[in-house]
């Protein structure tokens, strides 16, 4: 039998590895827990810097990644009225941090899941240059 061996766990499973990847809204449901909160329920794909797409299903509920979500995709009335509907969500794009999340119970398989919604990375690193204008004479 032949295969291609030598893979990471990861690259078997069709994962990406953990880090900042674009992504593209496909999909957006709302939803409404059993807890009765409501949330959206999103497919994103996620393209590497290869160029190699996949597509995950992810929920958003926790008010920070609302937050940064409306923030890196142009819509932070959304944020400010608080009111965020699936139909904005479609189409939506940008950049978001992606993590592997292994199930402990080992019931499930690995899966990545998003971490946050981020600006551009290169964006990201102006922004961290905080003395750039700086008239300090030492």
């Amino acid at each position: 039998m032949r295969f291609q061996g030598g893979l990471s766990e990861e690259e078997v499973l069709g994962l990406f590895e953990a880090g900042t990847y674009k992504f593209h809204v496909e999909q957006a449901q709302d939803k409404v827990s059993k807890s009765n909160n409501e949330y959206i329920s999103m497919k994103l794909k996620l393209t590497n810097s290869s160029g190699k797409e996949r597509s995950i299903f992810t929920n958003m509920a926790l008010p920070y990644m609302i937050k940064h979500f409306c923030e890196i995709t142009g819509m932070p009335e959304k944020w400010n009225s608080s009111e965020l509907m699936a139909k904005d969500c479609i189409g939506k794009q940008g950049y978001c941090k992606v993590f592997v999340k292994i199930d402990k119970s080992g019931e499930y398989a690995p899966k990545n899941e998003v971490q946050d919604y981020v600006v551009t990375p290169g964006k990201a690193e102006e922004d961290k240059e905080p003395f750039k204008d700086d008239e300090l004479p030492f």
